[in-house]
């Protein structure tokens, strides 16, 4: 209905859309048409078990966590902090209860928040991997950025003892809440937070969460991924190789 009112102009257009081909004709324009992309490979070197070991850590196959789902030896990123509703107590009141808080506060109730937060759980394990298989620098940052979160969330729920939902940007820090010289903080701090309630922030009583086994996977999740850093980058943390990258480099000097 709207294709018309559009306007288009990628190579497949300029050559599909016969006004914009003729006047390209007119004009002796020609799009240039781009060789297909050659898939080239690069060598692990002693890195090999390493990286497939990381694979294995934070994107493991569901046949493997079937398998080893009695093994309490077995890690793997389950990517926890994204999805605190999968650990919401087994009883049917709080249940309601909190379905009713979160319809009244948010609009949505708990099963289509839980449904969301599963797809934000894959979606960052998934990011996860791709940062890996992209490159060492990205993959630095995005462990960077998920240990920052992991220590962000424990920090809340010691503080507040309650999980925090932000839907949009990054959580801030608890203490940024507390940090001021007033003397009073309730109505400072209830102003804060209703600032950013106002951009789709909310909290999540830990009456509601199987509180041992959510902090246990919470801790789990951030250790794996500090150990993660560590096999990669030291304690540093730096970067120490880059195979990817000396490849790229050298098939560069060679056109």
């Amino acid at each position: 209905m709207i294709s018309p009112l559009v306007v288009r102009r990628s190579r497949l257009d300029l050559e599909d859309i016969p006004e914009y081909r003729e006047d390209l004709k007119r004009q002796h324009i020609y799009p240039t048409i781009p060789e297909a992309p050659i898939e080239l490979g690069y060598n692990l070197n002693e890195v090999k078990d390493l990286y497939l070991r990381t694979l294995d850590l934070i994107s493991p196959s569901d046949e493997d966590k079937e398998k080893h789902k009695a093994d309490p030896a077995f890690r793997y990123f389950k990517a926890s902090r994204y999805k605190p509703t999968e650990y919401i107590v087994p009883n049917e009141n709080l249940r309601k209860e909190l379905d009713k808080e979160l319809n009244e506060k948010m609009g949505t109730g708990l099963y289509m928040l839980a449904g969301r937060q599963g797809v934000v759980s894959d979606f960052m394990r998934r990011l996860l991997v791709r940062r890996f298989e992209s490159s060492v620098a990205a993959f630095r940052e995005s462990l960077k950025m998920m240990i920052d979160s992991f220590e962000r969330i424990q920090a809340w729920i010691e503080k507040r003892d309650k999980v925090p939902v932000y839907k949009r940007g990054i959580l801030p820090d608890v203490e940024d809440f507390y940090e001021t010289s007033d003397d009073d903080l309730t109505e400072e701090i209830t102003a804060m937070f209703e600032k950013y309630q106002d951009r789709g922030f909310f909290e999540i009583d830990m009456k509601y969460i199987q509180r041992e086994k959510f902090m246990a996977d919470i801790q789990s999740d951030l250790q794996l991924l500090k150990d993660i850093r560590t096999e990669w980058f030291g304690e540093e943390p730096q970067i120490q190789f880059d195979y990817k990258l000396d490849a790229f480099r050298k098939l560069l000097k060679k056109l």
